[in-house]
């Protein structure tokens, strides 16, 4: 196919000499790219890893696509470097980055560390925090900060951010949890009046 007739040019064109070492590393980026876009994640991480000792002309979007394929191979503690060296390389970081390193800090049980990082995503995007909000709350909750987890929630309910039955549900349990009972049935009510819970 065109991918892998474009890999093999460009690995030909790598090999060859008198060819200025800049334009080297950006044509080992672009077979790293397509190797990515092929999901032969080990063949790009042979050619990105190439890039990476290039102190001098390495860039943060070097980095997502090396901890991208970690991803994607299981390996998360590799990952969580590549993402975390991204982010302080980019004076402004993607929203996209961000929920990459968001997801990472999940797999490998850095909640506390998850939490920052849903808050940064809430700085930058606050017109949709949705997702977000509930993010934010299942973080403070495996951080063991249910009282937070609850506040967030509370505030998303008071945002009106909420847009299904078990989202009342799961506060109206929290408000229990948590000794309020009444907060549990006034939000109940409230929800059932409304039609927002069956």
């Amino acid at each position: 196919d065109n991918v892998s007739e474009g890999i093999n040019a460009f690995e030909k064109t790598i090999a060859a000499a008198g060819l200025p070492e800049e334009q080297r590393l950006d044509i080992r980026r672009q077979v790293g790219n397509l190797y990515l876009s092929q999901e032969n994640y080990v063949k790009c991480l042979e050619h990105m890893k190439v890039v990476l000792k290039e102190d001098d002309h390495i860039k943060a979007e070097d980095h997502i696509m090396v901890g991208y394929a970690y991803v994607q191979l299981g390996d998360f503690s590799k990952a969580r470097t590549q993402v975390e060296t991204a982010i302080s390389l980019s004076p402004k970081p993607t929203i996209v980055w961000l929920q990459m390193l968001s997801a990472i800090y999940y797999e490998t049980k850095a909640y506390r560390e998850g939490i920052d990082v849903v808050l940064q995503i809430l700085t930058l995007n606050p017109n949709k925090p949705e997702a977000y909000w509930q993010q934010l709350a299942a973080f403070y909750s495996l951080a063991a900060q249910e009282r937070k987890s609850l506040a967030v929630l509370e505030l998303a309910n008071h945002k009106a951010l909420f847009n299904k039955p078990k989202q009342y549900i799961h506060l109206a349990n929290l408000f229990r949890y948590h000794r309020a009972p009444r907060y549990a049935a006034e939000l109940l009510d409230y929800t059932i009046e409304n039609q927002l819970i069956e």
